[in-house]
Formats: C-alpha cells, structure tokens, sequence
C-alpha cells in the first residue's frame, strides 16, 4: 500500500510540475497583450449642479401663479460614450500591468433652469476628453479559459474642454444690472441700477472651456473568457473619480440683443465679456469689475476657477489579443 501511495505521490507532484512548466512556457509566449474596450458610463456620487454663472443662481426654479418652486439637480458631467485602448504586459501568471488611453463624450447636462415671469434661462453642457491609464492588474489565471481581475488605474487627462450652451431672456434687468461697471467703461457715462433694472436682455452663447491638470482614479472589476487560441472577450465594471480644474473659457458664439422701453441699445460685446481666465484667488488687482475699480474691458475676466465632477461608473465590453 505504502509503495502505491508513493507512486501516486510522485505522479501527482510530476504532473504538477509538468503543468507549471507548461503555464510558464505559454506565458512566455504570450506575455503582452492588446485590448479594446467600450461601454457607456452613468453618474458616480452625484453632487448638486449649479452654473458657474453668478445671475444664473438657481438650479431650477420655477414660478406658476403664486406658487414659487426652488429644487437642487444632482449629477456629475462624467456619463456617456467610453473607450478604451490598452496595452499590457504580464508579470506573472496573477499580475499584469498596463498603459492605456480612455476617450469619454458625454450627454448633455442641465447647470441650471430658471422660469420666472421676468426671467427665463437654461445653461446645459457637455464634454469631451482623454486621459493616460497607467494600471496594475490582479488575476485569477491568466491561463485560465475563464478568469477574474481587478484593476487599479490613474486618470491623467491630456486634453479635452467642456461646451456650455446658454439662453437667456431677461425682463428684469439682472444682466445689465450685474454688468453695470462694464458698460459704464464701455459708453463712457455714469449709469444707475435704477436704468439697469429697465434694460431688458436677450442673450443666447455657446462657450468653451479648457481643462487644466488633474489627477483621479479608476477601479474596475471584470473577467475574460478565452474563444480562441489567443482571443479572449472581456466585460468590466469600473468607477472613476475626476474632477478637472477649469483653466480658460471662449465665448465661442455669442448674440445678444438689449431695449430700454422698446428702443434698442446697442453694445458691442467688449473682450472682457467673451473670454475668461480661471485663477485660484482675485484680489484689488485682477480683472474683476467686483474687485478691482480700474479693471480693463480690453482684457479676459478673471474669474474664481471651478473644477466639475466627472466621476462615473461604467460597464465596458471588450476584446483581448494575446501576443
């Protein structure tokens, strides 16, 4: 008996070896791979929404009759169209790491909806953008048919920019009134909020606004299963966390229409109306008309920077190809 379960004892740790060997010299052959991916993204942690326009100061507000509704929108700007490309190199038989891009096109997202007998406005926005990925990853078996991995990834994005399209009709003057500063520079005279609050304003805009650098996260949890020799299919699940710091703006279309009592005004749009640089702080001598008397209207408004949420979560489906 004891012989029998001796040799038994032999050929199982043969086969064992054997079978290492063999996973070995097929991760040998096959230590890097290349896959595409792509799938749609819904928000992550949603926070309440709220345009980066000051006279724009609710995010829906509506009034029917006597009755006036106030209400918060919760969202980020990160859902949508996701691809992926990625390049990976395995490590061993439990752990790869890669570097890959991340192209995400997002849905278009209310900042704001305001419907007031004297004031109506909509600002909504979109965005586009890619990021670097470089990531580790943990599996159950690359030599598996079926396995398991997670994946841990940093969001570095290298481009993109968010499209805000605003309209606007104003019958109460909150726009001229805000402004008032810049078009006492702009027509040479001294004005009153009490003629500011008369100048009714139609204003419709498209503008474009930069992201500057950021730095966030992705973690996702998904399985392959092999169809042929070195072809595997793949779907995963991944939560992102971004936010990208705003850097500059461009008014990219820009129409507006003013009257004081139905006789029109008309105003040139100075270029401190149209482009807007982001800083971290305004003091007495940024180009603020709220912070600085002698502000240039010849020159970009500094504005406090804003940095929108781009968090989500996706299911992505894609394929492997192992080289």
């Amino acid at each position: 008996m004891k012989p029998i379960l001796t040799m038994l004892l032999l050929l199982g740790f043969n086969f064992a070896i054997l079978n290492a060997q063999e996973q070995n010299v097929q991760l040998q052959k096959n230590k890097w791979y290349l896959q595409f991916k792509a799938g749609y993204g819904i928000p992550f942690k949603p926070i309440v929404q709220q345009s980066p326009l000051p006279f724009l100061d609710f995010h829906d507000l509506n009034t029917t009759g006597n009755s006036i509704i106030a209400k918060n929108g919760y969202s980020t700007i990160g859902d949508g169209l996701k691809t992926e490309l990625q390049i990976g190199r395995k490590l061993s038989n439990h752990i790869a790491v890669e570097l890959g891009v991340r192209y995400s096109i997002t849905g278009e997202t209310s900042l704001s909806n305001i419907n007031t007998p004297t004031f109506e406005s909509s600002h909504t926005v979109n965005s586009q953008w890619m990021e670097v990925n470089p990531a580790i990853i943990l599996s159950t078996g690359f030599n598996k048919k079926i396995t398991v991995y997670s994946r841990i990834a940093l969001a570095v994005p290298i481009f993109g920019n968010t499209t805000s399209n605003v309209l606007i009709n104003d019958r109460e003057g909150r726009i001229a009134t805000y402004f008032l500063p810049v078009y006492e520079k702009q027509l040479g005279i001294p004005l009153t909020e009490a003629f500011t609050s008369q100048v009714e304003t139609q204003l419709e805009v498209e503008a474009v606004t930069k992201g500057g650098s950021s730095l966030g996260l992705i973690a996702g949890l998904g399985s392959t299963w092999q169809i042929f020799k070195n072809v595997n299919l793949m779907l995963e699940c991944a939560i992102q966390t971004l936010a990208i710091r705003s850097l500059e703006a461009e008014y990219t279309q820009y129409t507006q229409s003013s009257s004081i009592n139905g006789s029109s005004i008309d105003v040139d749009v100075v270029r401190y109306n149209r482009e807007i640089i982001f800083v971290d702080e305004l003091t007495e001598n940024s180009n603020n008309h709220l912070f600085n008397p002698s502000f240039s209207i010849d020159e970009p408004q500094d504005e406090l920077r804003i940095k929108p949420d781009f968090s989500n979560v996706a299911l992505l489906v894609g394929v492997q190809y192992q080289f």
